[in-house]
């Protein structure tokens, strides 16, 4: 079954564990993944693995806590793939300088 053949998916936090799971499934049911970690040869290495197995994957360096950042995750994967079909986030700041320190989505400021 490829059920998600034709689709775009950015993973945000993909160069391991469940990230790098989750790219390689969805690749596996036809998805292009777009693989965003801070850890670039971790992104790179799910994305081989990825392509190796008969996908379509690109990687790319992002920090989640750089909106520019963000932004340039997903203009890859338009420039890359032609648009972005969902988002699959496991990324995190696990350092102990933010654990503890969550904010109320509704809450933030957006501007």
């Amino acid at each position: 079954m490829r059920g998600l053949q034709g689709k775009r998916i950015v993973i945000a936090g993909g160069a391991t564990g469940i990230g790098a799971a989750t790219a390689e499934r969805l690749a596996e049911q036809g998805a292009s993944v777009v693989i965003g970690d801070i850890n670039l040869a971790g992104a790179e290495t799910t994305a081989k693995r990825v392509v190796e197995a008969g996908g379509t994957a690109v990687a790319v360096e992002f920090d989640l806590a750089d909106e520019d950042s963000i932004r340039a995750l997903v203009d890859r994967a338009v420039t890359e793939f032609g648009g972005v079909d969902g988002l699959h986030n496991v990324g995190a700041d696990l350092s102990g300088d933010t654990l503890g320190r969550d904010t109320d989505l509704l809450e933030m400021d957006l501007t």
